[in-house]
Parts: structure tokens; sequence; C-alpha cells
């Protein structure tokens, strides 16, 4: 079974391990790019890939190493 270039936002935050919520954080602050089709807000693959290697800085990363 091939693994689809785009994925939803709850698998985005599945994948990343973030709820919901603190992904729609990070698309709204630009942090994590997103591709709109129609009315579905989808993520690529590479895109987490790209902010999972990313020294990001953003109050949501803060916050998961804060917890740990």
């Amino acid at each position: 079974m091939e693994k689809s270039l785009l994925v939803s936002r709850r698998e985005a935050a599945v994948l990343l391990g973030l709820s919901l919520r603190s992904l729609d954080y990070l698309v709204a602050r630009r942090e994590l790019r997103v591709r709109r089709v129609g009315r579905r807000v989808l993520v690529s693959r590479r895109a987490l890939e790209m902010f999972a290697n990313s020294a990001h800085h953003s109050r949501v990363a803060r916050m998961t190493e804060n917890s740990q």
C-alpha cells in the first residue's frame, strides 16, 4: 500500500505527536506549510519532515519540551 503525499490535519497531528489545536496554531503562525484543496487543509509529508527536523522555537515546541 502506498503512502499518500498529503495527509489530513488530524493525521499530521498524530504523526508529530501534537494535539489538533497545536497543529492549527503552527499553521496559523505559518510554521508549518499546508495545502488547501477546497475546504480541506492537507499537509505534505515533506513539510512534516522539514518541520520535525528543523530547530523550531515556537511556543508549541517549548510547551512540548517542558512537559517531558
